[in-house]
């Protein structure tokens, strides 16, 4: 496997497949209260892939996993959601021809949300981050606190994996899926309360 370096800082190119992580805005407000439901930040968040080769393959947007480090290093731990049993669907898979792109985005929330919803007199709030990442799943990040944080994507395909998909596309077709695995660069964003004025 062939790791190339890219010119951007958010992409990286293995064996001529390029993995970018796209990320619309590195510094983020976040409302003090979530008062209503509008009292969130979106951000578009995803990745794309290009297809540097000569051979047309598939990618499978499920086998995408998201990473978050504090400042520190510490590593953010996310919750996991689906709607019914999650597992690959048909709809997650993608064929990428030579010279071609393929991208997923979606917007992320970052938010405030009580801990003690039900009791009024306990106003603690935890900040999280919302992440869609299929039309069925999301991931959920408990952020300890505004500041520095970094992001990545994790993408890995087994060939365990690949044989798990024989009941989505056809049998020929199994030969063409992307198989490695590779992670994006670290890119950094910053979490910031917004500035009040008396």
């Amino acid at each position: 496997m062939n790791i190339g370096e890219s010119s951007d800082n958010n992409a990286v190119e293995v064996d001529g497949i390029r993995f970018e992580t796209i990320l619309s805005d590195r510094l983020w407000t976040v409302p003090i209260k979530r008062t209503t439901q509008d009292d969130h930040t979106s951000v578009v968040l995803g990745f794309s892939i290009t297809n540097n080769t000569s051979t047309p393959y598939y990618f499978c947007f499920f086998q995408f996993v998201p990473e978050i480090i504090t400042s520190d290093g510490q590593n953010i731990n996310p919750g996991y959601q689906a709607d019914g049993v999650g597992v690959p669907h048909e709809s997650d898979l993608h064929l990428t021809m030579p010279g071609k792109s393929v991208t997923f985005s979606h917007t992320a929330q970052c938010y405030w949300e009580r801990r003690y919803p039900k009791i009024k007199r306990k106003q603690d709030i935890d900040l999280m981050l919302f992440m869609p990442f299929t039309n069925r799943e999301y991931w959920k990040f408990h952020l300890p606190s505004t500041g520095n944080y970094s992001i990545r994507f994790k993408y890995e395909v087994t060939n365990g994996a690949v044989k798990s998909y024989d009941e989505l596309i056809d049998k020929q077709c199994l030969k063409m899926v992307w198989v490695g695995q590779v992670f994006t660069p670290f890119i950094e964003f910053c979490i910031v309360k917004p500035v009040t004025t008396k």
